[in-house]
């Protein structure tokens, strides 16, 4: 799921199937940065984004992984 008005959003959309392959994950944020995009079934976060200005983003899935699966903007 991700957070409305987010750049993971407008990539992805509002709830967009991810594959998790990961064994670790973000536990604590920096403080210029948000949670942007989370796992609905353990609230792993997935993404975050730069809240200072900078185009910074971070995913934690790979969504080139899915390029040929989803509809949308990964094309």
């Amino acid at each position: 799921e991700t957070k409305k008005g987010s750049v993971v959003e407008q990539l992805f959309g509002r709830a967009s199937r991810i594959n998790s392959v990961h064994r670790q994950s973000i536990k604590d944020l920096a403080p210029n940065f948000r949670a942007t995009a989370f796992d609905p079934r353990d609230h792993t976060i997935e993404a975050i984004e730069a809240v200072d200005g900078h185009r910074i983003m971070g995913l934690q899935w790979h969504p080139e992984y899915l390029v040929n699966e989803e509809e949308g903007n990964l094309e």
